[in-house]
């Protein structure tokens, strides 16, 4: 891993944000190797802590696409078959690859809804 990526990981001027995001960011560290923290928040458990009435309405772990579609009104359409397969092989498709970028995209789109001016 380059030493740039481990540095941008390293720093706590930066916040990573998404939905179960511990469940993605701890395999990376152990196969890299990697022992430090980073500056994570979970939106649901954010949600939860924030409006557990709206969290209830949205169903009781809402998925970064519901968060986004109801938070701050994007729409990735149907994507169930692209997240839940092959995200293991060294080659993504350009289907995984957008949905990828629009997960990121959407993470980054709640969390400054959610924690701006924090």
């Amino acid at each position: 891993m380059p030493q740039c990526l481990k540095d941008f990981l390293r720093s706590q001027n930066f916040l990573f944000v998404g939905v179960n995001i511990a469940d993605y960011t701890s395999p990376v560290m152990s196969d890299h190797r990697m022992v430090w923290n980073l500056n994570v928040k979970d939106l649901q458990s954010h949600l939860i802590q924030k409006d557990p009435r709206k969290c209830f309405m949205l169903g009781a772990w809402p998925s970064i696409k519901r968060l986004a579609n109801e938070i701050v009104g994007l729409d990735v359409g149907a994507t169930d078959h692209i997240r839940t397969g092959g995200w293991e092989v060294r080659g993504l498709s350009d289907d995984q690859i957008m949905f990828a970028c629009f997960e990121a995209y959407a993470s980054y789109a709640v969390g400054c809804n959610f924690f701006r001016g924090s």
